[in-house]
């Protein structure tokens, strides 16, 4: 999550500074270098680190057969609920990442950098709203509640933006969503 709220923090920053014609022709490359630039320093930092006790012990366990047959031959019914869930998380973060600051900039009033900035925005409350979710949801209230909840601030929430004299895409884009399902 901290790597995609740098990335959309990126775009939305690239897109603030630099004007549309610089963009289409080699600004969206930025964002791209500047993550080229990290990876490398991280697998520099990594090479050096030493290997963790798991590592090892599961290193000896194994020897070098493949963990991609062992998944597959072995590991079969997780491997599949695990690609199911990896796909079901990419397609929310597709959602949120690319459909939906690109909704903003094409069909409201929202400019291009606006809708990065509430992209930006929005990860970062996941960032902090995820931990505290799942803590309300096991001291608290079971995972029915906790659904029942959220859709409840669903339906109400273009009520409560509109109320609260919040920004026109913003509240296009919750009533869009909200009424999109039905």
């Amino acid at each position: 999550m901290s790597g995609m709220l740098l990335g959309s923090g990126m775009a939305g920053l690239v897109m603030m500074i630099f004007d549309d014609p610089f963009l289409k022709q080699f600004g969206w490359r930025i964002p791209f270098i500047f993550a080229a630039v990290l990876g490398i320093g991280a697998m520099i930092l990594r090479r050096n680190l030493p290997k963790s006790e798991h590592f090892e012990h599961h290193e000896k366990k194994h020897g070098k057969t493949s963990p991609v047959k062992e998944a597959i031959t072995v590991n079969l019914r997780e491997t599949c609920q695990a690609a199911l869930f990896a796909s079901g998380y990419g397609a929310v973060f597709y959602i949120s990442l690319v459909y939906i600051p690109t909704w903003l900039g094409e069909y409201s009033q929202a400019s291009k950098d606006l809708a990065m900035n509430f992209n930006t925005i929005a990860t970062a409350l996941v960032i902090i709203l995820a931990p505290v979710a799942g803590w309300l949801s096991d001291k608290y209230m079971r995972r029915t509640r906790l659904l029942a909840v959220v859709f409840f601030l669903r339906r109400f929430l273009p009520f409560l933006c509109l109320w609260m004299n919040m920004t026109e895409a913003f509240c296009q884009l919750s009533f869009h969503n909200s009424c999109w399902e039905d």
